[in-house]
Formats: C-alpha cells, structure tokens, sequence
C-alpha cells in the first residue's frame, strides 16, 4: 500500500506540474491542477504516514483534510466541463470554492489548535477526535456529492441530447462510476471505523485518477491548445433556418423595411 500512494503520488504531481507549464490555460485547467495537487498531496501524505516520516513534521498532521474540501469543487467542475464536451458548463467557477474554502480553513485551524508542536509517536487519524472524525466525514461526502452530481448531469445530458455523446463522454462516465466506488470505500471506513479502509479508498481514487490520465493524455481536454469543437449538425435547426430566410427575403422584396 505505501508503495502505490506514494507511485501515484508522484505520477499525479508529474502530471500536474506539466499543466502548470502548458499556455493558453482555460478555467477547466485550473480546476484540474488544482485538484490534482490536492489529490497528489493527499496520496503522499498518507505514504508518509505509513512511512513513519510525518510523525517528524507533526504540524502537517490532518492537513490532508484541507485538501479533500478543495479537491471535491475541482474535481466536480473538472468532470463537469468534460462531460459539456468542452462548453462552459458554469458561470462563475470561483463561486463553488467559497464554502470548500471556509471548510479547509477551519480544518487547518483545528489542526494548528490541537496537534502539538513537538514530536508525536503517532499521527492522528480519523477517528482521533470526534470534532476530526467529522471533518472527514463531511470531506468525504463533499467529494461523493460532487461524483454524484457530475453522474446525475450526465444522465440529464444524455437524455436531453444536448452533446455530441463523442470519446471525451464516453470516457468519462465509466471513470466517474468507479470514483463512486471509490467513494463508498471511504465511506465504510467511517461505518467500520478503520483508518486503513480510508486510505485503501484514498488510493483507489489515486489509481482511478492515474489510469484516467494515462488513457486520456493524447485527447480530450489535458491540451489547452485543442481546437473547439465543430458545431453537431442539427437538422431540424437547419430546417427552421432555411424557413426563416426565405421568409426573411420574402419580406424585404414585399415590405422592403430597410427603406
């Protein structure tokens, strides 16, 4: 387990680095980097739990859940946009930070407050307190609502025939049912109350993660320079076009209002 947190770690950092260094950024990229730096750094905190190294830094300790609160909003817009097949799906990308922004800072200032400055024979996990138990609680099922809410906008858009339904949609919904399964993983660690259920679902999320970038990196939305998408031909739209210009000419030879 240690050596698949911290291999999927470092791949996830890797790949965001590379997005850092990529020009003509979209809002769809940022969400990216940011939540690949939140997953990258959940996954190397919790190897470095298991690798004893953190017990030497323990004011990082439970930092991690500061993460999780900022990785659900980018992974949740970050799918989102890709299910859009590229389109803008919201307005305002920022606004869907401010209460996971307020809840990681929270989580960072219990942290500060309760864990000691000097060195600690063990790290605090989950279920060390109950007001931490409940941080990871809530973090845990801001990230399942978010793969929730990307699968509920898929079937919307399935239904509503609102894309082209190409290989970006396609791969992306298989991807975002096992982020769902991940989900449950972590969910039943609060059931059984075991911290190492929790990280066995933290690096399923890493594996799923990886094996989507891995897949996905010739395509699909990792290259800002990708040209836009050519417009679907509609044939009832084209119909109606056709049957407003003629009328259109009809009524400049007739009424002539440009006169």
């Amino acid at each position: 387990m240690r050596l698949i947190l911290f291999a999927e770690g470092v791949v996830i950092l890797f790949f965001t680095l590379a997005k850092l260094l990529a020009r003509n950024k979209q809002p769809i990229h940022y969400c990216m980097i940011l939540g690949c730096l939140a997953l990258a750094y959940m996954l190397l905190y919790f190897w470095a739990v298991d690798a004893g190294f953190l017990v030497r830094v323990p004011a990082l300790a439970g930092s991690y859940l500061a993460a999780t609160f900022l990785a659900a909003p980018s992974f949740y817009l970050s799918a989102l946009s890709i299910l859009h097949e590229g389109t803008r799906p919201v307005r305002r990308y920022a606004v869907y930070f401010i209460v996971p922004a307020i809840l990681a800072s929270g989580s960072l200032l219990y942290d500060a407050l309760t864990v000691p400055e000097e060195t600690v024979p063990e790290i605090p996990g989950h279920f060390s307190s109950p007001a931490r138990m409940i941080l990871a609680l809530v973090a845990t099922l801001l990230f399942t609502a978010a793969v929730v809410l990307d699968l509920f906008a898929a079937y919307r858009l399935r239904r509503a025939d609102d894309v082209p339904h190409g290989k970006d949609f396609r791969g992306q919904v298989p991807f975002l049912i096992c982020y769902l399964a991940a989900a449950m993983i972590l969910i039943s660690s609060f059931i059984f109350r075991n911290d190492r259920l929790a990280r066995a679902g933290c690096a399923t999320i890493g594996l799923i993660a990886v094996a989507y970038t891995l897949t996905h990196i010739g395509f699909s939305y990792f290259s800002p320079d990708r040209p836009p998408m050519p417009r679907r031909a509609r044939p009832e739209w084209d119909k109606s076009a056709e049957e407003l210009a003629s009328r259109l000419q009809a009524l400049m030879k007739t009424a002539a209002p440009y006169r």
